[in-house]
């Protein structure tokens, strides 16, 4: 009877020794995000991506950076990709190590926020009369403001929360901003009471990607099928629902 126990408990032992060395062994990947981890953009992508590559026997964490030096990041090597960018944002090969997965991780408006101006949102020459505050380093931003609003009154910053900071207190006079980010970023700053609102319509409703290092660019081709995969079987517009609560 003894002798029994002892091989149940060393088996029970292995088996938990076995697991927890599965889990560790388990790959994990690190995507830069542009978007702090408390907007709705960061969150959506981190579950939609923890899902696609969960499918390919893989855990993903996202990191937040500003725009630029996560696509310098990711272009080292540094991190393993970015989680969310535009379609062309690598059109001219600035960062060659860079390989899209070919499907949408999701995709979001571009809103202008305001706190004195008021107008009808028709496009980016629609916000020529104003200062606009806007992510540098977003080029989506930058190639729809270009030739539209005089370069001196184009307002570069690097963090949404200075941008909003700055609209507060009349440093600029719209600011262009997806929703989620934008009102996160109200909430954490406790600007609720500060008189920015959202214009509508969006000036602009975007497909974001996933892209990956190069040495990952098998993995950006199953992470593609898998987000098909996912938006057939239903589990992507779960996820989906699951953040318009």
């Amino acid at each position: 009877m003894m002798t029994y126990f002892k091989k149940l408990t060393f088996l029970i032992i292995f088996s938990c020794v076995i697991s927890e060395s599965a889990c560790a062994d388990t790959e994990t990947i690190v995507l830069a995000s542009v978007n702090a981890p408390e907007s709705k953009i960061y969150q959506l992508s981190e579950a939609v991506l923890q899902e696609a590559f969960r499918r390919n026997g893989l855990n993903v964490i996202l990191k937040n950076y500003p725009a630029k030096r996560a696509a310098m990041l990711a272009d080292g090597g540094k991190v393993d990709g970015e989680s969310h960018r535009v379609y062309d944002f690598n059109k001219d090969n600035k960062y060659p190590n860079l390989v899209r997965a070919e499907e949408p991780v999701q995709s979001v408006e571009q809103c202008i926020f305001t706190k004195n101006a008021e107008f009808k949102v028709e496009g980016w020459k629609s916000l020529a009369p104003y200062r606009v505050i806007y992510i540098g380093g977003i080029e989506m931003a930058e190639k729809g403001l270009k030739g539209a609003v005089e370069e001196k009154n184009l307002i570069p910053v690097y963090e949404m929360e200075t941008a909003f900071k700055m609209l507060a207190i009349d440093r600029g006079d719209v600011l262009v901003s997806s929703p989620e980010t934008g009102f996160a970023a109200i909430k954490k700053l406790s600007l609720e009471n500060s008189g920015i609102k959202m214009l509508s319509p969006p000036i602009l409703v975007i497909d974001l990607y996933t892209y990956l290092h190069k040495r990952h660019s098998g993995l950006a081709v199953k992470i593609a099928a898998s987000l098909k995969e996912m938006k057939a079987d239903g589990t992507y517009k779960t996820i989906i629902e699951r953040f318009k609560k």
